[in-house]
């Protein structure tokens, strides 16, 4: 257990999210909290003090209600004790951006003499909560292992208990608020215009939408590039990763992430843009924002290779989101990521360094 992940998803600069410290004096009664937290989906955050922190699990049904009834439970990385009384705004753009709600919180104990963490490591224990809204036993279950993470079942052990009505379900245990009045305080979010602070990534996405069309762009020259052998931007077949059994231990090399996307060459040629599938196919229609964004990248012609991905609760990237957001309700984040630029002002880069 420990904070290292927890940490290096956020950006404290920008998010109001407690940087994080373990809890002082052990006390012999442990907490819980739960948080209702309107991400991407909305979902239940189960918190469980441990050690000094509070191990945590998404659950995106919310706690079961009657005996033996069954919800997923999704571990997540540790997070710090004060973090049991976040309630506000995550930023957009930050990792888990969306309002977060202390939906119940109190001590819980666990049943048959058990540790919590000899529980955790066994992959299965029971818990009894006392909260201010819920009252009962669960049982927590890992069930698999999948994409590095632990998927556990989240059960409703010692009897069902009565659902809560739609108004207490929707009203934070330590302010009364509802999530609309959460979101509409903004009480705890960044505020981005504070002297020396890093804007938000919303705040600097609507700054641009309100300046646009106010100050005239300057556009792009390349210089020394003069030398470089002349090339239209036109189409060119992407390079394909290679399976390795190792990465390089010698060269000039840099990493990052694979992206489950599809692939994107963005050509500007005479004013005109076109985003080119691997296959050739044209995506303008598919993803238009895209092409209207690179549409305002300040050059005349160029060439850029890279990948539209769509980010999942947690800021991964995922294929079958993209592939389900025609029929999807609500639109996942959608980004372009661009990684290579193989031609500028009619010259080829392709012979240059990285």
């Amino acid at each position: 257990m420990g904070l290292s992940e927890y940490k290096r998803k956020r950006d404290f600069k920008v998010t109001a999210e407690p940087a994080g410290r373990q809890a002082g004096k052990k006390t012999k009664a442990l907490r819980f909290v739960i948080q209702k937290h309107d991400a991407t989906r909305l979902h239940y955050d189960f918190r469980l003090e441990m050690e000094g922190v509070l191990k945590s699990w998404a659950v995106p049904k919310g706690l079961p209600w009657a005996q033996a009834e069954r919800h997923l439970a999704v571990e997540v990385e540790d997070h710090p004790f004060d973090y049991a009384d976040f309630e506000g705004i995550i930023p957009a753009g930050q990792y888990g951006g969306g309002t977060v709600m202390v939906w119940d919180r109190g001590t819980y104990e666990v049943t048959h003499a058990e540790s919590p963490l000899a529980g955790l490591r066994a992959g299965k224990f029971h818990v009894i909560l006392h909260g201010e809204k819920i009252q009962g036993e669960w049982a927590l279950i890992r069930i698999k292992n999948e994409g590095g993470k632990n998927q556990w079942l989240l059960m409703k052990t010692g009897g069902g208990m009565k659902p809560l009505s739609a108004k207490r379900d929707d009203q934070s245990v330590t302010s009364g608020r509802t999530m609309k009045q959460i979101a509409s305080d903004r009480d705890a979010e960044w505020q981005s215009n504070r002297p020396g602070k890093k804007d938000s990534f919303k705040a600097r996405i609507a700054r641009a939408a309100s300046n646009k069309g106010k100050k005239k762009r300057e556009t792009i020259e390349p210089k020394g590039l003069g030398k470089l052998p002349k090339a239209r931007a036109a189409f060119v077949e992407p390079m394909k990763p290679r399976l390795v059994e190792e990465p390089p231990t010698v060269g000039d090399w840099l990493y990052e992430l694979k992206f489950d996307g599809i692939r994107a060459l963005v050509i500007k040629n005479r004013g005109k843009i076109e985003l080119l599938s691997r296959n050739q196919n044209n995506l303008n229609k598919r993803f238009p924002e895209m092409a209207s964004a690179c549409a305002a990248i300040a050059a005349d012609e160029y060439l850029i290779d890279s990948e539209v991905v769509a980010l999942d609760d947690e800021g991964r990237s995922s294929f079958q989101l993209l592939q389900n957001m025609e029929n999807a309700s609500e639109r996942a984040p959608l980004l372009l990521y661009a990684f290579d630029l193989l031609q500028l002002g009619g010259r080829s880069l392709l012979g240059l360094p990285l």
